[in-house]
């Protein structure tokens, strides 16, 4: 169901070279696993991988052609892709061959080339391509398989979307930490998943010992690990999401199909997708760097002598700020030349302009202070708009009036005006056209709000900053986001939250990392949210803003189509025309 396969590997406890007893084994755990779609069995699990000397007598040999037949028979009723390992006489050779059974029937037998030097000594490494009678059964003998199953691909080199190792490493010879850490990064660099499964518990002790190391890995993050040197049968499984994939065709591709199944979904979709499953530090470490290159870049490009940028309090213009300081840090500057201003107006509440204030003293920047509330009225009074009507007009003529002083103080002092627009709010259109839309840089426009709030709490559990900083850091990051464009309370309180109106920023960011990453249709995305944020939310709360996400994505291009020069932090962006679709697209929800 929306493209989840359940995937598994089986470590059974083997005897050496007793194949009857190894073939129940795997049996047994075929059918505990029957409501996979693929299961996995480590190398060689016929026999066992340390027969040596042994692979040289053909009653062994035998022996292993009929354990075969034997799982073949057993499983007729079974619609799960079993990939297993034997030694087989192929053609007068002996070959380590990869078996994959479907419904009783070996539908592709794959002889490993890639052998190492204990391997070496008993089995030919074969690389050929032609079709085989397999116990009365014409199969293909292919040297290194890809299946094509239900639109997906699976097989043992990076060809496919589906990559199966059957490790032959012992646990003597290789650090299981860095094993998982490279097969991780292979997942991430073909976005691929990687079913990974070793030798087990029963193998042969005599020169080494093989730890049983199982672990199922897609796009660079651990799905499941297994339990290593474990004593007892071990059978895991997961569900992947095959829409994370980039599907490959192929043209020489064996083809499968295989039934869908009623089952729970076994597979946990994170709230943040766009922060990683591990290494939150580094990510956040990361991201700050990259935003300091990126606007130390263009200092010195157009050699300004200062930064301008407008200080609300909030949490988008805070990020940017202390961008600004690290910049003119590194740049060997003086966070004198970085002028931050606020500019209070109708909707200004009490705790962003403390925050706004304090902060900029704090930190040491030139800062002033600007109100608009007069300059705005003066406009207002120009163009015929009673300032009691708080509609568009009321509240797009303050951000354009704030952007107007940015621009012209930057002009006056050979300063580049730094804009503090989010990634989210770039996709949701929640910008004024000509006002807050524009600057002649922008560090966040790629910087998704969830994302800009991890970052600032890591800021302060690092301690970058003294504690009195950290202190409104994390009120920053508390406090309710708003343009604070409608007037205050009279208590001098927030009166307009923006999460009332495009509805909660970790819903927007969630729709945005799927839509825009993926691609996925609505119906994936509704069941991928249901599945992430359980009772948090119904399922009309989360089909309504949805809806609204997608009707403000549509409309809002033409915005997009013209802001300012931004640094990608992720794969995907708007900047420099990454993500480019028509400004008057009608999409259907």
């Amino acid at each position: 169901m929306h493209g989840f396969l359940r995937v598994g590997t089986a470590v059974p406890v083997i005897k050496v070279a007793n194949t009857d007893y190894n073939a129940n084994k795997i049996i047994n755990l075929i059918k505990q696993g029957e409501n996979l779609d693929i299961l996995v069995f480590p190398e060689l699990c016929v026999t066992g991988s340390t027969c040596e000397g042994l692979f040289g007598q053909k009653q062994l040999i035998n022996l292993a052609a009929g354990a075969v037949l034997k799982i073949m028979e057993s499983t007729k009723d079974i619609d799960t892709v079993i990939i297993l390992s034997a030694p087989l006489n192929i053609f007068n050779n002996l070959l380590n061959c990869r078996v994959i059974i479907l419904r009783g029937k070996v539908v592709a037998v794959s002889p490993r080339a890639d052998l190492n030097y204990e391997y070496l000594k008993y089995f030919k490494p074969l690389n050929i391509d032609r079709e085989i009678n397999f116990f009365g059964f014409a199969t293909k003998l292919i040297s290194n398989p890809v299946l094509e199953i239900n639109n997906f691909t699976l097989g043992f080199d990076d060809r496919a979307d589906i990559k199966v190792v059957m490790g032959q490493e012992k646990a003597d010879v290789y650090s299981i930490g860095n094993n998982l850490e490279g097969q991780k990064a292979i997942s991430r660099l073909n976005n691929s998943t990687i079913i990974y499964v070793s030798p087990g518990f029963g193998e042969s002790t005599t020169r080494g010992v093989y730890s049983g190391q199982s672990f199922i890995v897609q796009d660079g993050r651990l799905c499941l690990y297994g339990s290593d040197f474990s004593l007892q049968d071990q059978i895991i499984f997961t569900d992947i999401d095959l829409g994370l994939q980039k599907l490959k065709p192929s043209q020489d591709a064996v083809k499968l199909s295989i039934g869908e199944k009623q089952r729970a979904l076994k597979y946990k979709v994170r709230e943040n997708p766009f922060l990683p499953s591990e290494g939150l530090d580094t990510f956040c470490e990361s991201i700050i760097k990259i935003q300091v290159m990126a606007l130390a870049k263009r200092v010195t490009h157009i050699n300004c002598e200062n930064l301008v940028i407008g200080v609300s309090g909030g949490l988008d213009s805070t990020i940017a700020l202390l961008i600004c300081c690290f910049t003119m840090k590194r740049l060997n500057k003086s966070p004198k030349q970085i002028y931050g201003i606020t500019m209070p107006g109708f909707g200004t509440s009490n705790v962003t302009y403390s925050n706004a204030k304090k902060l900029m003293q704090l930190l040491g920047i030139t800062n002033d202070e600007i109100s608009i509330v007069d300059s705005c009225n003066q406009h207002f009074k120009d163009i015929g708009h009673e300032n009691h009507n708080f509609d568009t007009v009321f509240e797009n003529a303050q951000a354009r009036e704030r952007s107007q002083i940015l621009f012209d103080i930057a002009n006056k002092i050979n300063g580049l005006v730094v804009g503090t627009g989010d990634f989210t709010e770039s996709a949701l259109g929640f910008s004024t056209y000509n006002g807050d839309h524009i600057s002649n840089y922008n560090v966040n426009a790629n910087l998704p709000k969830t994302v800009i709030k991890e970052v600032i709490r890591h800021m302060c559990s690092k301690n970058y900053f003294s504690s009195e900083i950290n202190k409104i850091l994390l009120d920053v990051v508390g406090t309710h986001i708003s343009p604070e464009l409608l007037p205050v309370s009279k208590s001098g309180e927030i009166a307009q939250k923006t999460e009332d109106i495009v509805g909660p920023y970790e819903l927007n960011d969630f729709y945005l990392y799927y839509i825009l990453r993926h691609g996925f249709p609505v119906g994936k995305i509704l069941y991928l949210a249901e599945n992430a944020f359980g009772g948090k939310y119904s399922r009309h709360q989360l089909e309504t803003v949805l809806k609204s996400f997608y009707k403000r994505f549509a409309a809002n291009q033409f915005k997009r189509n013209c802001q300012t020069d931004s640094p990608s932090i992720f794969d995907f962006s708007f900047s420099a025309g990454s993500f480019v679709m028509p400004s008057d697209a009608d999409i259907i929800f």
